[in-house]
């Protein structure tokens, strides 16, 4: 099973990141001091956090495949040596969150209210999944096998 990439959150800090440096760029005011240079770094990694935040996950032969980067990065972890899972619901809509910028642009729930799971591996390995990454659907079909892969390995050590 393969995940399709959800590009809202990507495309928003890239954009963002875009749009405030590109300004400084064109005008070259933003490179006349330190503290503009040090802006326009900052500016620059903000945009690709946001290309690395376009991530994709795969299940295959007992193997959870996490690319990010466009595809560039891959990390594989074994289904068998999954220790833990948890998972967090994180509220950050208007009333919890009134500076959260996300909502002047994005008018769906499920980017202000999402999950976050958290993988634990043998070997201190960890893995986060981000349910504003791929769809609702992929991802409880992701942490359904997960968890099916935990207690599989529960009762296969006992």
């Amino acid at each position: 099973m393969k995940t399709k990439s959800d590009y809202t959150i990507s495309i928003f800090i890239t954009c963002l990141g875009t749009i405030v440096i590109l300004p400084l760029l064109v005008s070259g005011q933003g490179l006349d001091s330190p503290i503009g240079v040090f802006g326009c770094i900052l500016l620059s990694l903000m945009t690709l956090v946001g290309i690395w935040k376009i991530e994709s996950y795969e299940i295959r032969n007992k193997k959870i495949i996490k690319r990010n980067f466009l595809g560039l990065m891959k990390t594989e972890y074994s289904l068998n040596e999954i220790v833990s899972l948890n998972t967090k619901f994180i509220k950050s809509d208007m009333p919890q969150n009134p500076l959260n910028i996300l909502k002047l642009f994005i008018n769906a729930e499920r980017y202000l209210n999402f999950h976050i799971a958290n993988c634990e591996f043998k070997g201190n390995s960890k893995m986060k999944i981000d349910s504003r990454s791929i769809s609702t659907i992929e991802y409880n079909i992701i942490i359904r096998k997960i968890k099916s892969s935990i207690k599989l390995n529960k009762t296969n050590s006992c």
